[in-house]
């Protein structure tokens, strides 16, 4: 566990060419790392679940939550194609 810096840091160094200092981040970035943490948790709490839901009604619920709260940006998208 506690090499886990240096080797992040590692990476850094190497995937930089040595210039850490240049790299910059942009809202896009910054959304794919929230979404890769926020899966992360997920795949860990499903391991612990203990809900009497089987596999077929957890992937309906967890689909329908996903849409419902992707839907204003899809109908805000769309509107917005159509208005051009």
């Amino acid at each position: 566990m506690g090499r886990r810096p240096d080797l992040v840091r590692g990476v850094a160094l190497i995937a930089t060419q040595g210039n850490v200092h240049l790299v910059s981040f942009n809202i896009g970035d910054l959304m794919a790392v929230a979404s890769m943490l926020m899966w992360a948790g997920y795949t860990v709490l499903l391991r612990v679940r203990r809900d009497p839901l089987d596999i077929a009604e957890l992937l309906t619920m967890v689909c329908g939550f996903g849409s419902s709260t992707c839907f204003p940006g899809w109908h805000g998208k769309s509107r917005l194609m159509t208005c051009g």
